[in-house]
């Protein structure tokens, strides 16, 4: 995999296994072609929408919310201290 050979530690950045020609399967919570990005619940940590848009996503596939959003995926907002759902 991109010039490694498949039992290299450092293949797919050490995040998943080579499975065939150039082609990693990357381990939860990661992502990309050569396993480069963080995931957070199927979403690459760089997709705006990951957290729901209302969060970052951390290396452990968990949401960091910030201030205003609540829930594990960032996805509900707060008004004033109370929920907005």
């Amino acid at each position: 995999c991109s010039g490694l050979i498949s039992y290299n530690p450092s293949v797919c950045n050490g995040r998943g296994t080579c499975v065939s020609f150039n082609t990693c399967q990357c381990n939860e919570f990661w992502t990309g072609s050569v396993c480069q990005t963080s995931a957070c619940f199927g979403k690459a940590a760089n997709d705006p929408t990951v957290c729901s848009g209302g969060g970052v996503c951390l290396l452990n596939g968990v949401c960091s919310c910030s201030s205003g959003y609540v829930g594990n995926q960032c996805q509900f907002p707060v008004c004033f201290g109370e929920l907005t759902v």
